[in-house]
């Protein structure tokens, strides 16, 4: 036995649990945020997209110690070279790999939680920091945007710098504020948009009173000394290569590009144009949060509480708060980039920044919320905080619920993160997207092969993201030049080349987006190919096939086909072929110029749209493809009767000749119309129509073995009704390859067209089997939409049943106000109302803005006697249609 010394000392549960939480304490709350942000942010498949192509080349060249120069040796100018240095940098730590680049941007991804909580704990207090960098990390928005080349970079370097200078000016220490300079300066070094954030430090010592000493502004002085001294090589190397002194070398090429955008104003009067100014800037604040497809109000469903919090904080300006004014300065430099958002409609991540400010801001106004509602302004107690912490928790909840149920892709990506993964290890394929080449060792070894002299290829490529993509996976060792077209809005410059306006263009290609009302116009001419070909002595050309997605130069790969001048390699990778070049370019190539099909569909867009600056473009289009020139006189020669005469005369000829598949007959008799008249959309719409018919009809018959042709022929003869052609051709795009799972759901809503439901229906399970098969984050959308075409198809034939069992497989996989909607009218017909009013309100709530849905709410609220709620419902309807409100009362007979 042991003795009474040796006695063991028995174990108290509570004093290892009080233990076990004193260590717990004794944990940072950083390091939870950091834990966090490495669970969401570093199981993702990466996404490579054209932009981040770009900085991974550029980086490749820095790392192979050629410069900051591009894939053809060009030095570089766009941007500041920092991001692809630090790209460089993550090759020479791990490899020359997309991952590798990718993990530069998931490091501040990661870092900028971590950020706000420092920012949110030195501002106001912890509580603050940590429910911010929660919010964040739990919102959907932020995560998709962070991702998006410089978007989490930038706006790192700024809140840095703004804690920095915080911290400097309330320790009164020169060591802050030089760090803050140098992230200032590091920030405009990825990005020269920071440069709007240069002022902040002196803003500051004229907003706070107890920052206006001489002491602060010498220290600031040499802050901004940091600044110049770490930007001025960059300025020196724009310098040297031709810049000027002015917003070309202060915003770089990016940023004056941007400037020279934003529209300006011709009034004379000081008074007037102040007031145009206040006007545009307020309106555009306001299109910011309401107004465009990536508003505020669409991104986020706290939005709302964005607009009360950050007035709140700018009544705590008024009241005197640094902190306050701090937060609402941050926000002010921001405006500008505010602003161009809201006229260009660009991507929702250029104002990050702005996010996280709003979700600090949103903090603080709950904080004082809460403080004012329990009364207790001096210290938050233990049933306080709890509170507080119920109330944050019901805020992380409501938005992740109502990410989950309002945004499909949610779902997809919170289900790809690490613990999902290790739990469920098969169930998500790991996957990159818009990442094609990068592990085809065949394209390799073939590249290698056909390299002359080793390790130099002389190669032309059609496409950038292509070219960028080539030159990447061979590490840079091979020559490679990308074919750019040339932009027709940009021709008016000094010392360029204007030989080819004389010349028909090869190719047309529309280069923006339709949302920036502005239509660079970009054409490929002959003769630019040939002086390529000769000056770079350029022995092969890659170019993209059709596929698809019809975008980029794809219709390029008809004129290489039908040129004698190149021989088509027998091999293919991705839809990428490979054209070797045995003689001077001497094609005999007949046809009309080459019009991309994504053109074709934006021009058609732009004639529906019916906008007299839309109808200047589509006349310069005309022109461009055209030799009509030459028409301009033509209608001076008729009267207004004549021309409307004459034109509708053509324009019925063109139609007849369509419908009898003399589709070459019909592109001639739209052109002598719009010759003679240029100011009509419908012309311009069956002129661009036909061409499309035409250019699949001559595509076919090019590359016969096709099936991605044959299917995008069927679609457009879908469009003007020829729905027996377009069977015809989807089924000899199935009969190539049945796999082709798109081609199968065209077919069954063809079939549907013709009232033909049974084969419809085993047409959309043919496509539904297949896709069930495949991976990535589209295959739910995809199963979903098969499950309700079933169901349509099902409600034709009489059979409400089997139509609700597969609405309800549908919204399994994903809810959808359609579905919802149509499940409620399977539910009316069996006078179920109350079934129907619960779809109809589920409807209502992805949908806020779907009028039909109230219209059947108040026919159904109606129907049971409950008059208060089918006249609630129908003041909603009426606001959003005002004809729908009408045929209400017309068929309810109710005099409201």
């Amino acid at each position: 036995m042991p003795s009474s010394s040796q006695k063991e000392i028995p174990i108290n549960s509570g004093v290892i649990a009080r233990t076990v939480k004193d260590q717990i304490s004794k944990i940072p709350p950083w390091m939870y945020i950091f834990v966090l942000s490495v669970l969401i942010y570093c199981a993702q498949p990466i996404t490579v997209a054209s932009d981040l192509k770009v900085y991974t080349c550029n980086a490749l060249n820095i790392y192979l110690g050629k410069g900051y120069v591009d894939i053809d040796g060009s030095p570089v100018f766009f941007r500041a070279p920092l991001f692809s240095m630090m790209i460089a940098m993550s090759y020479w730590l791990r490899d020359i790999s997309y991952e590798s680049a990718f993990w530069v941007i998931r490091i501040f991804c990661i870092m900028n939680p971590i950020l706000l909580y420092a920012i949110g704990k030195k501002f106001f207090n912890k509580r603050v920091g940590i429910s911010t960098s929660l919010l964040v990390l739990t919102s959907y928005t932020i995560y998709s945007i962070s991702f998006w080349h410089l978007d989490a970079i930038w706006p790192f370097f700024v809140l840095l710098s703004t804690l920095l200078f915080y911290v400097g000016f309330e320790k009164n220490s020169i060591k802050y504020f030089l760090f803050a300079g140098l992230s200032l300066a590091l920030g405009y070094l990825v990005k020269n948009v920071t440069i709007l954030f240069f002022p902040m430090p002196l803003i500051i010592t004229i907003l706070v009173k107890s920052y206006r000493n001489k002491s602060f502004i010498a220290k600031i002085f040499f802050s901004y000394l940091v600044i110049f001294i770490i930007i001025l090589p960059w300025w020196i190397y724009l310098l040297s290569h031709g810049y000027s002194l002015g917003f070309s070398l202060i915003l770089g090429k990016a940023g004056s590009g941007v400037l020279n955008s934003i529209p300006t104003t011709t009034l004379l009067s000081e008074q007037q144009f102040l007031f145009y100014q206040l006007k545009a800037w307020f309106l555009g604040i306001w299109h910011y949060y309401h107004g465009s497809k990536f508003a505020m109000d669409k991104l986020f469903v706290l939005a709302p509480l964005f607009i009360i919090a950050w007035i709140y904080i700018f009544f705590n300006v008024i009241r005197g708060k640094k902190h306050s004014k701090i937060l609402i300065l941050l926000i002010f430099l921001s405006f500008p980039i505010i602003y161009i958002q809201s006229k260009r409609d660009l991507r929702m991540g250029q104002t990050l920044i702005v996010y996280l400010l709003s979700y600090i801001a949103l903090l603080v106004f709950i904080e004082s919320t809460v403080e004012y509602l329990i009364r207790k302004r001096e210290k938050f107690n233990k049933a306080n905080s709890m509170i507080y912490a119920v109330i944050i928790s019901t805020f992380i909840v409501g938005q992740v619920v109502f990410q989950y149920f309002n945004e499909p892709n949610f779902k997809i990506i919170y289900r790809n993160n690490y613990i999902f993964n290790k739990l469920m290890p098969n169930k998500v394929a790991y996957n990159r997207n818009n990442v094609k080449i990068s592990d085809d060792k065949m394209f390799l070894n073939y590249i290698e092969k056909i390299s002359t002299p080793p390790n130099k290829l002389y190669m032309a490529i059609t496409n950038r993201s292509l070219a960028k993509e080539t030159y990447f996976n061979l590490k840079g060792v091979n020559y490679i030049y990308y074919l750019e077209g040339q932009m027709r809005e940009r021709r008016k410059g000094k010392n360029k080349d204007l030989s080819y306006l004389k010349e028909r263009p090869l190719y047309l290609l529309i280069n923006r987006s339709l949302g920036l009302r502005r239509h660079s116009l970009k054409t490929v001419y002959k003769s630019q190919i040939d002086k390529v070909i000769k000056e770079e002595g350029i022995t092969h050309i890659l170019v993209e096939s059709f596929n698809e997605e019809s975008k980029g130069n794809r219709g390029l790969d008809r004129f290489f086909s039908a040129s004698k001048s190149f021989v088509k390699q027998p091999v293919s990778f991705d839809e990428v072929n490979v054209y070797k070049v045995v003689s001077d370019v001497k094609s005999e190539y007949k046809l009309e110029p080459i019009i991309d099909i994504e053109t074709l569909k934006k021009l058609t867009k732009i004639c529906l749209e019916k906008s007299n600056k839309d109808l200047m473009f589509l006349n310069k289009v005309f022109k461009t493809v055209f030799p009509l020139y030459e028409c301009n006189s033509l209608e001076s020669n008729y009267s207004n009767e004549e021309i409307q005469y004459k034109v509708a005369l053509l324009n019925r000829e063109g139609k007849e000749f369509f419908n009898n598949g003399s589709y070459e007959r019909a592109v001639d008799l739209f052109k002598r119309s719009i010759c003679i008249d240029s100011k009509q959309f419908e012309i311009y719409r069956n002129l661009f129509f036909t061409i499309a018919v035409l250019e699949r009809k001559k595509a076919i018959s090019l590359n016969i073995e096709n099936p991605i042709v044959y299917y995008h022929y069927a679609l457009f003869l879908q469009a003007h009704g020829l729905i027996d052609p377009a069977i015809e051709n989807v089924r000899k795009a199935i009969a190539i390859d049945r796999n082709y799972a798109k081609a199968f759901v065209i077919l069954g809503i063809l079939y549907a067209s013709q009232n033909r439901y049974y084969k419809a229906i085993d047409a959309f399970q043919d496509a539904l089997n297949l896709y069930k098969t495949f991976s990535g984050p589209m295959k739910e959308v995809k199963v979903r939409i098969c499950y309700q075409s079933i169901g349509d198809s099902y409600i034709h034939l009489g059979y409400p049943k089997k139509a609700s069992s597969y609405y309800e497989k549908a919204l399994n996989i994903m809810p959808d106000p359609i579905t919802y909607y149509k499940v409620s009218g399977l539910f009316l017909k069996q006078n179920d109302f109350r079934s129907a009013i619960s779809y109809l309100q589920k409807a209502i709530r992805l949908s806020p803005e779907f009028g039909e849905a109230y219209y059947s709410l108040s026919h159904c609220y109606l129907l049971i006697g409950d008059m208060k709620n089918a006249l609630k419902h129908f003041k909603k309807m009426k606001k959003l249609d005002k004809k729908l409100a009408n045929k209400f009362i017309k068929e309810t007979g109710l005099k409201i």
